[in-house]
């Protein structure tokens, strides 16, 4: 025997929900998760560019997300600069590209530094500073 709730309201809204977490609850779901992974994944990279070391391991190439910012890999020997000037430079890259918005990534080679024309200072995967 099924017990409807007495307010019609509640009735409503009861039938309402059971319909809904029937039908779209396990889609809503999943793109919850899917959505929380890949964000949870950019996070994790440190939202790559620029002024971040994060380099994707074992990849030789570079990635570019719908909102411009970009990752690349650790096997990467270039660089890539994205439509919104956001840059990375590889793990194997031997130098520093800086943007057209003066965003500027050094690769894991570069033995040196580079200061942007915004002032900011980035540095080379293998540099070392004079003591």
């Amino acid at each position: 025997m099924s017990r409807e709730p007495s307010n019609p309201d509640v009735a409503y809204s009861s039938k309402l929900w059971n319909s809904w977490s029937s039908t779209l609850a396990p889609l809503v779901v999943k793109h919850f998760l899917i959505h929380a992974f890949l964000g949870g994944l950019w996070t994790l990279a440190g939202v790559a560019y620029a002024d971040t070391e994060y380099r994707i391991p074992g990849y030789s190439s570079y990635v570019e997300s719908k909102n411009g910012t970009v990752l690349c890999g650790e096997e990467y020997t270039s660089y890539h600069e994205s439509r919104t000037g956001r840059v990375c430079a590889g793990g194997q890259y031997t130098s520093y590209h800086e943007s057209s918005t003066g965003e500027v990534a050094c690769g894991g080679q570069y033995t040196s530094y580079h200061e942007s024309s915004t002032g900011k200072v980035f540095f080379g995967g293998l540099y070392r500073p004079s003591l």
